[in-house]
């Protein structure tokens, strides 16, 4: 039997070429098809092909031992499926890749991302079998026409267009999206044009209330809002968990820690892992070294994360010992020892220079501290002297001279300042009429004010908050009109304009409190995580990413995504 293409390789050259023409034809915007035509011919014993013939078709490398793509999506070697044609007088005309075609699959432009592709054909006359037809044809230029359909990017420049090349003629309609432009680039052109580079009845979106644009003659004709719709993000490899802790160190999250509550008591953990938001991937930190825990602090340096303090299985062994993390060089440094006694519920602030420790409980209650050097690996108690009253549960913040204290112990409603420089402690006024002491309450520095919110007083949740601006020495209330449900064991995070509290007591809800304008707005529900607490929030810079966390019996290891809901002014240009 003798079967043979009967074009020579360089009449399948120029017909590609041609087929490559004709497919720009309809319209420079149309996609690039993801199909070729194949023209070939058969012989039998001497003679023409007549009927119908069963073929199969790959796309290879040089040598054959891989398949780029074949026509029933065979992987390796020959297909399992073949093709019917139609065969006149020896000639015949495929359209490879056209899944109209039975046991056709779709031909990929990464096909030709490989220099070398080779097109090999198998034929079966129905008489003498399944035969491989030689030599293989290689591939021209309308294959790699298909890469057309999705050009590199930055692989056209200004040196690739000719001078005016690119006109509104020339730019289908909604071919350029915010997607394909560098970032702020709309508001440099705009701004570069005296923002009058709109036409008569455009729109332009602003995240502020902005005058430059009323000045240049725009009109504001409304608000709206975008995002705020939660994302769930990469699986972890850490187990379940609930009172652990979280440092966010400029790019990525670092968990650590924490229990998983089981019927018969609590079981702790002494590992964590690394998140990076921006790849969402996880990366387990190697063993620590020292002992699993719960219910413990940390800080981060703006190099290493130092852990300390907290309690091992359901509330007994109270620890007094922590350690460094350094990412750079993966490794954990034990902490010298603590002059502190043991406990749990204390709070930790990074002052820029050292942590300090304060309060908390083992039997009884503390109102003692201590401030930990981590580049001299030393610790020095800090003053008792004008300190709040023994306390565990209280709020901290550092505010960028002072560490501030508040709340706490048997829902107490009072806390001091703590000056390091001068070792000394400064109580606070008296808060608001009204304003119950509480735990379980949270607290954020704003740059200017701390920020208290709910918590619970005996077993009461609450739903208030106050601020307290050391500046000015006052309290000043938080508005509870579109507040939260009351709620303690909650998060709370700062975004930069906006205070984001999420869950607690077992909710799945929150609310974005705006410290200027003193108003609250839900957060989002759409594709919300269960409610919890325990769990843990940090701000990216542009989202909140809650993670673990436990409601009744069950703990969770999901990691959650919120981006604040942002404000779009409409302007129109008359």
């Amino acid at each position: 039997m003798d079967m043979k293409p009967q074009f020579p390789c360089r009449h399948l050259v120029l017909l590609f070429a041609a087929i490559n023409f004709i497919s720009y034809l309809p319209s420079l915007s149309a996609q690039v098809p993801q199909i070729i035509n194949y023209q070939g011919r058969v012989v039998v014993g001497g003679t023409n092909f007549d009927g119908t013939g069963q073929f199969q078709f790959a796309l290879v490398n040089h040598g054959g031992s891989t398949n780029y793509w074949s026509n029933d999506g065979t992987a390796i070697g020959q297909p399992t499926a073949p093709v019917s044609v139609t065969v006149t007088k020896g000639l015949y005309s495929v359209l490879l890749g056209d899944t109209t075609v039975s046991n056709m699959t779709p031909i990929l432009p990464s096909v030709f991302a490989n220099s070398n592709v080779l097109l090999r054909v198998w034929f079966n006359d129905g008489v003498n079998g399944i035969q491989q037809l030689n030599p293989d044809q290689r591939l021209a230029a309308v294959g790699y026409a298909m890469v057309a359909a999705s050009v590199p990017d930055g692989s056209i420049g200004p040196t690739q267009l000719a001078s005016n090349a690119l006109t509104a003629a020339n730019i289908a309609p909604g071919s350029i999206t915010g997607a394909q432009l560098a970032p702020d680039a709309a508001l440099s052109n705009l701004n570069a044009s005296g923002l009058s580079g709109v036409a008569s009845g455009g729109i332009v979106f602003s995240t502020n209330d902005n005058s430059a644009l009323v000045s240049a003659g725009y009109v504001r004709i409304g608000i709206t809002s975008v995002g705020d719709v939660w994302r769930v993000d990469a699986k972890t490899p850490l187990t379940n968990r609930y009172s652990h802790t979280a440092v966010w160190t400029g790019d990525k999250m670092i968990i650590w820690g924490g229990g998983l509550d089981k019927s018969g008591g609590t079981v702790t953990w002494n590992d964590g892992a690394i998140y990076d938001p921006a790849a969402n991937t996880w990366t387990p930190l190697p063993a620590a070294p020292v002992v699993r825990r719960m219910n413990h602090t940390a800080v981060w340096t703006g190099t290493e994360m130092i852990i300390w303090g907290g309690q091992t299985n359901n509330g007994t062994a109270l620890l007094n010992d922590g350690a460094r993390y350094n990412p750079a060089s993966n490794a954990w440094t034990v902490l010298a020892a603590s002059p502190l006694g043991a406990r749990v519920n204390h709070t930790a602030v990074w002052t820029g220079t050292n942590m300090i420790v304060w309060g908390g409980h083992n039997s009884v209650a503390s109102n003692d501290g201590a401030s930990y050097d981590p580049v001299a690996d030393a610790w020095t108690s800090i003053s008792t002297s004008g300190a709040p009253s023994s306390r565990g549960g209280q709020a901290a913040v550092w505010t960028g001279n002072d560490m501030i204290v508040w709340g706490g112990g048997n829902n107490l409603a009072d806390g001091a300042r703590y000056n390091p420089s001068s070792d000394a402690w400064t109580a606070l006024p008296a808060v608001p009429a009204g304003f119950a002491g509480r735990v379980g309450h949270t607290a954020v520095w704003t740059g200017s004010a701390m920020v208290i919110w709910g918590g619970q007083t005996a077993s009461t949740a609450l739903n208030t908050g106050a601020s307290y601006n050391p500046t000015s020495n006052a309290w000043m209330l938080v508005s509870t009109v579109g507040a939260p449900a009351a709620r303690s064991f909650h998060t709370a995070v700062w975004t930069g304009d906006k205070m984001i509290i999420w869950g607690g007591n077992s909710l799945n809800d929150g609310g974005q409190y705006d410290v200027a304008t003193d108003t609250w707005r839900p957060t989002s529900l759409v594709a919300v995580p269960t409610g919890r607490q325990g769990h843990s929030a940090m701000w990216t810079g542009k989202e909140m990413i809650v993670f673990g966390g436990t409601v009744g019996s069950t703990a969770f290891n999901d990691t959650y995504t919120y981006p604040p809901t942002t404000f779009a002014y409409l302007y129109a240009k008359p």
